[in-house]
């Protein structure tokens, strides 16, 4: 049996809890990281660390790892999903869709840098955020004289 990351909602339950993934027949097997970020198109990014953190507790709940390994898995699958969506040709008619699912992903992707207490996060965003935040100071700096 695989790992289950997220909590799916029950089959026929026609009142789920909002945080639940799948639809009314229940979540098919193997598509539970495509409903997770699914919902997470439709979150206002004050709704990230709810979210984040009931996935969380259902998955630390079923012992089948750390936050750490699952903070590891939805930072994969976010970052694929933007790569998938920045592969896709930009004259398509679904071009604002995949704009829009990207900006979406990105700002989920901000949250989530909060809580990698691991640095599980790829050495080029760890570089890049050090280094803007060492260039910040400079920049200000500059603009005083």
């Amino acid at each position: 049996m695989g790992l289950h990351y997220f909590k799916s909602r029950n089959r026929f339950d026609f009142s789920p809890h909002p945080f639940d993934v799948g639809n009314i027949l229940g979540l098919k097997r193997g598509y539970g990281n495509n409903h997770f970020l699914l919902k997470t198109y439709g979150l206002d990014k004050t709704e990230f660390e709810n979210y984040y953190t009931y996935h969380l507790n259902y998955f630390l709940s079923n012992g089948q790892g750390s936050e750490k390994d699952f903070l590891s898995h939805v930072w994969y699958i976010v970052q694929k999903r933007i790569e998938h969506f920045e592969r896709k040709d930009p004259f398509s008619s679904e071009h604002p869709r995949h704009l829009s699912n990207i900006g979406k992903l990105t700002e989920f992707q901000q949250y989530l840098g909060t809580r990698d207490k691991w640095n599980i996060r790829p050495n080029d965003v760890l570089v890049k955020e050090k280094d803007g935040m060492e260039l910040l100071p400079l920049k200000r700096d500059r603009f005083r004289q």
